[in-house]
């Protein structure tokens, strides 16, 4: 009894009573505006329960609904593996579960764990499955290095395309286990090109997706923490992680990777507030051609959906710093927007 026992008054007010009788999306909506202090709360009770099953069976209990998927996160990622073992074949516990997603990448893993002997089968397992990633055997049977690269080109893809959150975070969480599995200890060099595939691959679909990806973002946290200073600072995932060592190359693609999702959302927000300016700053500070075009076919779309700049944003447009290639780029935009 742990995040029970530490948050009784809060389960009792804000999930329990709050939620009674009402709908399940009006729920998840009520919901969301608890997450962060019941995520906070879930840490807290994580690090004061001595005994880690019961605080999951615990959580699991209270938040099924809400937070198996980020609840599941944590537990696969525990260096006891005995608390999965113990829950997966805990017929009570698994009756109890409320997996609310559809193929939850939470229902499939367990399903897979409870029949398989070994952590390479499961991942196996889940790699070949046709439903899921449809890998095929040879690739499985590649050299690490090949297979590797196969599985970073995929979770770039899924990841930029932000359409199936449950499919990307299950492979993510396949391919850090592949990487344990095979005592892989390059992480450095292996999140470096994570990151940089996932820059390269960085469109527009963010921008129209973006909620989705937020919410894809919320989920890629675990518990664990690691031997440092300050008892603030909790591992997640190697992707978004701060790595003992970084190099100028992983540093410099994180930084891209962070510059993308802050662009990303000003476009989203420009996209749904049918702003003009926000986007007009991005041309500003963009000097690379491919993004300036991304930025620029936006500007298009939102001319062909009769969306037109103010007044302010016309004089804005006109008095654009920008580069020459930047320039020649608007000159189309002007030119349908009869500023010449």
């Amino acid at each position: 009894m742990c995040f029970i026992k530490y948050n009784t008054n809060f389960i009792q007010q804000k999930i329990i009573v709050a939620m009674n009788g009402l709908a399940e999306e009006e729920c998840l909506k009520n919901y969301d505006l608890i997450k962060e202090d019941t995520r906070r709360r879930l840490k807290q009770s994580y690090l004061s329960c001595d005994d880690k099953v019961s605080f999951y069976k615990d959580s699991f209990s209270i938040l099924s609904f809400y937070e198996t998927d980020y609840l599941m996160t944590n537990l696969l990622f525990e260096k006891d593996k005995s608390i999965l073992l113990h829950l997966t074949n805990d017929d009570t516990f698994k009756s109890n579960l409320n997996f609310r997603i559809e193929n939850s990448f939470s229902e499939q893993y367990f399903e897979v764990y409870k029949i398989s002997s070994t952590e390479i089968e499961i991942i196996n397992t889940l790699l070949l499955d046709e439903k899921l990633f449809n890998f095929s055997q040879d690739e499985l049977n590649a050299s690490k290095i090949p297979l590797e690269n196969t599985i970073i080109n995929k979770l770039s893809l899924y990841f930029v395309d932000g359409l199936d959150q449950s499919k990307y975070i299950l492979l993510y969480y396949i391919f850090i286990k592949w990487l344990y599995t095979n005592k892989s200890t390059d992480y450095i060099n292996t999140s470096l090109l994570l990151y940089a595939k996932i820059n390269r691959e960085n469109n527009v679909k963010l921008y129209e997706n973006f909620q989705v990806l937020e919410n894809l973002l919320s989920n890629l946290f675990y518990f664990e923490k690691i031997n440092r200073k300050s008892d603030e600072d909790y591992l997640i995932l190697p992707l978004f992680t701060k790595l003992e060592i970084e190099s100028k190359g992983l540093l410099n693609q994180k930084e891209k990777f962070e510059k993308n999702l802050v662009n990303s959302k000003i476009v989203s927000k420009s996209k749904l507030n049918k702003t003009f300016t926000p986007i007009f700053k991005l041309l500003e500070e963009e000097q690379e051609e491919r993004k300036i075009d991304q930025y620029i076919n936006v500007l298009k779309e939102k001319i062909d959906n009769f969306e037109l700049p103010d007044n302010f944003e016309k004089d804005y447009l006109i008095k654009l710093d920008v580069t020459d290639y930047t320039r020649i780029k608007l000159n189309d935009i002007k030119r349908r927007l009869y500023l010449y």
